[in-house]
Formats: C-alpha cells, sequence, structure tokens
C-alpha cells in the first residue's frame, strides 16, 4: 500500500536536479518512463545535494497529518542524516554524546519554551 506524500509548494521546474533513493531510476523504468541521471561522485557536490533534500523532507515532515505520514516523512529526514553521517566520516555515538552534553549545559526542547524577545 502506497502512502500519500506531502506536496512541496515549490514550482515543479525547481524540483530537479533532485537527489533521490537509489532505486528510484529502476522504479520509474518499471512504469516505462525513461530516466535522465547522473551520479554524483564528487562529495561536495553530493553533500549539496543532501543538504538541499534534508530541507524539502523537512518542509513535507511540516506539512505531513498523521501519525503514519509523520513516522514516514521523519524516516526520510532520518535517512538523509543518515548518509550525511556516513559522507563526513563522523559517528552516531560521537554525535549523541555532544548531544547529551549540550542538553545538559544549555537544555534541550523538552520544556517548550518559546522565546517571545530578548
Amino acid at each position: 500500500m502506497k502512502t500519500k506524500q506531502a506536496k512541496s509548494n515549490k514550482k515543479s521546474a525547481s524540483e530537479y536536479p533532485k537527489l533521490v533513493r537509489d532505486k528510484i531510476p529502476e522504479i520509474i523504468e518499471k512504469e516505462g518512463r525513461k530516466v535522465n541521471l547522473k551520479i554524483l561522485k564528487n562529495d561536495s557536490e553530493y553533500q549539496k545535494y543532501l543538504i538541499k533534500k534534508i530541507g524539502e523532507e523537512v518542509d513535507e515532515f511540516s506539512k505531513a497529518k498523521g501519525r503514519k505520514n509523520l513516522s514516514e516523512e521523519m524516516a526520510d529526514v532520518l535517512e538523509i542524516v543518515d548518509a550525511l553521517i556516513k559522507l563526513n566520516n563522523l559517528k552516531t555515538s560521537e554525535i549523541k554524546k555532544i548531544q547529551k552534553k549540550k542538553a545538559k549545559k544549555r537544555g534541550a526542547f523538552k520544556d517548550r519554551i518559546l522565546m517571545l524577545k530578548k
């Protein structure tokens, strides 16, 4: 069963070139459509498109309705975060340690504090 994806408010012309999941070209070709693609070999170019993609996915997450759709969109965001971690030779355990340290020093977002004025 397909999950309906949240629509972006961007014009379709500005959506390309866009980074897609590994099996998307194969899926499109099975539907009888042609695919024009490029494999990103340059790490800085790949990172640029990952960053663009995470923005798109966060936008879709912000428009998602319902637990299932929210979960689907968050999974997309986490997939890109994982790719950025791997690309930059980072360690999730180090990032979690830094996250805990920052939360201890500066807090997290548990108290839902909205600063209105400084």
